[in-house]
């Protein structure tokens, strides 16, 4: 009787099983609590780890970049006698173009315009335009189809791999002075059937006789090609004194189609340019306006105007010392891939260079400015070169005031 009283007045808690059962689960609960703490110390390693290895890889490929900075630099420029530009010149380069992303809906050309300054322009509504899903270097392709007579009539057919603009309707290009001194790689307009066109940019350049290279406006070529590049609206912007339904009613649209390694001499633009990229990839070289004195330009009247004298593949600093000069101006290089838009500012100077077979769309609004240069290259010169030289000096001087006060 006693020990079952002493039995009744025993807490629950103190009974062996459950005594057995509080210390099984505290045992339970350190385990718990221990696997916890294991775990929580099992991801931080993992993430001092994982940040450690990013750390490492990024200051190993900054190691790695500073090494390989000129050879990187060299490979986007294409450097090799093949692509038209001496080593010297592509050590000069150490930044790329930036960049800037816009909404499709968005209308951005004024604000790019204002800054002045080149900048690549990525996602806009190039990518829906017929030529950039259906144009190809095919010979038998849509766009060869699709051009109005199925040739091309502006060919042009040069052994150099360097195109220099001849403007045979420049004031001063009847001179016989300039004639006899202005050394430029003489080339030949021919007419091409699209086929046989395209069928060559597209070979390799081994296998090809000299460069050939197309330059026109867009209309030239028919309503269906015109058509295939639409919209454009987006690139209008309010220039000068006109409105920007004036810039797109007015606005030169122009094409480029040509063969890999073939590059357009250094010059610059009057004119707002949006370049589109549509096939291909090219390569822009790119000089601020305050260059001009460093790149010996041709006088603005002369048939070789707006380009510069330096020979790229073989600069001569002896005849052109200031060249040497322009690396101080920050140039910069731009390689636009498919899709790309890279907007020029007016005077920027550029050497641009086909990477592969290549087709590109160039853009200019309506400007003020552009209406008045070519205002000028239209007026004839109201002299002779057999004139006395103070007579002509005086007629030169009458003859630029003119343009001066008339435009």
């Amino acid at each position: 009787r006693l020990l079952e009283r002493m039995k009744e007045q025993t807490p629950a808690s103190d009974t062996v099983v459950q005594k057995r059962k509080r210390k099984k689960d505290q045992e339970n609960g350190e385990d718990g609590l221990r696997q916890k703490y294991f775990s929580r110390n099992v991801v931080m390693v993992v993430v001092v780890c994982m940040v450690a290895i990013v750390l490492n890889i990024w200051g190993y490929r900054r190691i790695i970049d500073s090494v390989r900075d000129t050879h990187d630099r060299f490979h986007i420029l294409g450097i090799s006698p093949e692509y038209g530009i001496h080593r010297s010149i592509a050590e000069m380069v150490k930044s790329q173009v930036k960049y800037v992303y816009v909404n499709q809906e968005d209308e951005f050309a004024d604000e790019i315009a204002a800054k002045g300054e080149p900048v690549i322009i990525k996602n806009t509504s190039v990518v829906h335009w017929r030529a950039f899903s259906q144009w190809s270097t095919s010979a038998t392709g849509y766009l060869s189809r699709s051009i109005e007579g199925r040739e091309l009539k502006k060919v042009k057919r040069y052994t150099n791999s360097t195109f220099r603009y001849w403007h045979a309707d420049h004031p001063l290009s009847s001179v016989p002075s300039i004639l006899s001194s202005y050394s430029r790689e003489t080339y030949k307009t021919e007419v091409m059937k699209t086929s046989d066109f395209f069928a060559e940019i597209s070979k390799n350049p081994a296998d090809r006789d000299g460069f050939i290279y197309f330059a026109d406006q867009v209309h030239e070529l028919g309503d269906n090609i015109a058509n295939d590049l639409y919209p454009v609206d987006f690139f209008m912007f309010k220039g000068g004194n006109y409105s920007k339904e004036q810039a797109y009613k007015h606005r030169v649209t122009h094409i480029w189609m040509g063969p890999a390694r073939a590059s357009t001499h250094t010059h610059y633009d009057i004119g707002h340019n949006f370049y589109t990229q549509l096939r291909g990839r090219k390569r822009f070289l790119l000089f601020p306006p305050a260059a001009s004195a460093l790149l010996y330009l041709y006088p603005f009247l002369h048939p070789g105007a707006q380009q510069s004298q330096v020979d790229f593949e073989n600069p001569d600093l002896t005849k052109f010392p200031l060249f040497a000069e322009i690396e101080k101006l920050n140039p910069v290089v731009s390689v636009l891939e498919e899709g790309d838009v890279l907007y020029l500012p007016p005077f920027w100077f550029h050497h641009v260079t086909a990477l592969s077979p290549s087709f590109s769309i160039s853009v200019w609004p309506r400007y003020s400015g552009t209406a008045k240069a070519h205002q000028m290259f239209r007026s004839k010169l109201p002299f002779k070169s057999n004139w006395p030289k103070d007579k002509l000096i005086l007629a030169g001087a009458q003859y630029l005031k003119n343009i001066i006060e008339n435009t």
